[in-house]
């Protein structure tokens, strides 16, 4: 499928084929949805090329999920998702994002946006089974409220 071709280079890099994005079943996002979360798509000739999700809990938008088909990753469309989430989940104070250590290209488009490392922790695993590496946290402030407060001092003519 899409959302698996779309993880495999991930599954790859860490030798894990049990990652969450691939194992989430439609059930699972649709307790996502219903419990307040965002899912935003990108959609190219009636097909879904990338997606993305948000939540906002307690001042924080946790984003997740991120994915693009292959054969348009390196084509801004990640990118371009990341920004559409975060403008419409502009009402937190802080972005978070989280990829794993070895995922290079994750942490490049990440820090390019703006968000910068917080730390790192281990995926929970259960002893003996894949998922050794750590996952590196990233945060980047709000700039909504800033730009709000700009753009009223200088109101569209």
């Amino acid at each position: 499928t899409t959302l698996f071709r779309s993880f495999e280079e991930q599954c790859r890099l860490y030798d894990d084929w049990g990652i969450p994005p691939v194992t989430e079943q439609v059930e699972d996002l649709a307790r996502y949805v219903a419990s307040g979360g965002m899912v935003l798509k990108a959609v190219c000739g009636g097909c879904i090329i990338g997606a993305v999700r948000g939540m906002i809990e307690t001042g924080t938008c946790h984003v997740g999920r991120l994915f693009v088909v292959p054969q348009w990753q390196g084509n801004g469309v990640g990118r371009r998702l990341v920004a559409a989430l975060e403008e419409e989940l502009r009402q937190c104070d802080v972005y978070s994002i989280f990829t794993g250590e070895r995922s290079e290209r994750n942490l490049s488009l990440y820090i390019r946006q703006g968000y910068a490392p917080t730390g790192r922790r281990a995926p929970a695993r259960a002893p003996g089974s894949p998922g050794n590496y750590d996952l590196v946290w990233l945060e980047k402030p709000n700039p909504w409220p800033a730009i709000l407060k700009c753009a009223g001092r200088y109101p569209a003519r």
